[in-house]
């Protein structure tokens, strides 16, 4: 903060208030509380009331306005009423990156649910909303956010690919798959980039996915001796959670079978066995019996897996045990 508004109470960060580690949703009453106390209405009614509080409030907007936006509840209607002038001065306020990222999440608060009957006022709210992704047109911005895109050591950077794809019409795929190469551990956390892959994007995905895996353990019966590496385990970890968006070959769905079995980690051999669920035993990798007894073995009686074709939870032993039952 660098005003004399600084210890305003509408300057107070949402995190410094209610039960650190709780959901918003258990603090959203007692940041309100404070809001209220500090006249928050009034006080942005009245003029521009300094960078520091708008900006805070954004920020505080950002992490709450889809609760105040979608959910009925007669608190919150003294933060909606607040709401257009904020949008006002936020207009009015020079921005940097983390403002902008603000910004962009109350943009997408409000739209996330649009399609949905909502509450009344949401319509009332669809041009204040218009104005704020208009902020993304005005060119300083738009040249911050392209500077900004060529830092691929950023942790916020799957902040910038979503105002990219939203607002500048950015090829999602391209920008995930580049900042892949830089970080790749942390971009396969973040799965949605790899649903609704088309052909050629999935060859290059697994092409790249390859380049790191080992090639040893496929000239050779499966044995669970492997330790992989992080970027070795992300990989294996995305792929096998998601086989229908990236395992679109016989091929590439038995090398990463046979990768997955290799583990010496308890679970990664597990969701490797449930693609052999689907396959005829003549075509399971040779020693895949051998690890599913072990792994059948390894398992605690009450350890459940999910079941997604058939949209149920059965215990671990108890899926390895059909699959040794196969013939």
């Amino acid at each position: 903060m660098t005003t004399n508004h600084s210890n305003h109470p509408l300057a107070t960060p949402i995190e410094s208030v209610g039960m650190w580690g709780y959901p918003i949703e258990d603090n959203i009453t007692a940041y309100l509380d404070l809001l209220y106390e500090g006249k928050l209405y009034e006080t942005l009614k009245i003029g521009y009331s300094g960078k520091d509080i708008i900006l805070n409030l954004a920020d505080a907007y950002a992490k709450i306005s889809k609760i105040i936006f979608w959910e009925e509840d007669e608190y919150y209607d003294e933060a909606l009423k607040a709401f257009p002038y904020l949008v006002s001065y936020i207009l009015e306020t020079e921005l940097e990156i983390n403002d902008l990222f603000n910004v962009s999440k109350i943009i997408n608060n409000y739209l996330d649910d649009e399609t949905q009957n909502g509450p009344e006022h949401i319509e009332a709210f669809k041009s204040e909303v218009q104005k704020l992704s208009a902020i993304f047109q005005q060119e300083k911005y738009k040249n911050v956010i392209y500077a900004e895109l060529q830092d691929k050591s950023r942790s916020d950077y799957f902040e910038l690919i979503s105002i990219a794809t939203d607002f500048y019409g950015e090829d999602e795929f391209e920008l995930f798959f580049t900042f892949a190469k830089h970080q790749p551990v942390q971009v396969l956390f973040w799965s949605q980039w790899t649903f609704g892959m088309d052909e050629v994007q999935v060859k290059r995905f697994i092409e790249w996915a390859r380049s790191y895996m080992p090639t040893d353990c496929l000239r050779k019966p499966v044995s669970r001796n492997h330790q992989y590496n992080k970027i070795e385990k992300a990989i294996l970890e995305r792929v096998l959670a998601y086989p229908e968006n990236t395992l679109r070959n016989r091929q590439d769905r038995h090398d990463f079978i046979v990768w997955g079995l290799s583990s010496t980690d308890p679970f990664l051999p597990c969701n490797a066995a449930w693609l052999l669920e689907d396959m005829p035993l003549s075509e399971w990798p040779n020693g895949s019996i051998e690890i599913i007894t072990e792994l059948f073995d390894m398992m605690e009686p009450n350890w459940t897996s999910w079941i997604a074709k058939e949209s149920r939870y059965v215990t671990i032993k108890e899926r390895l045990e059909i699959l040794l039952q196969k013939d």
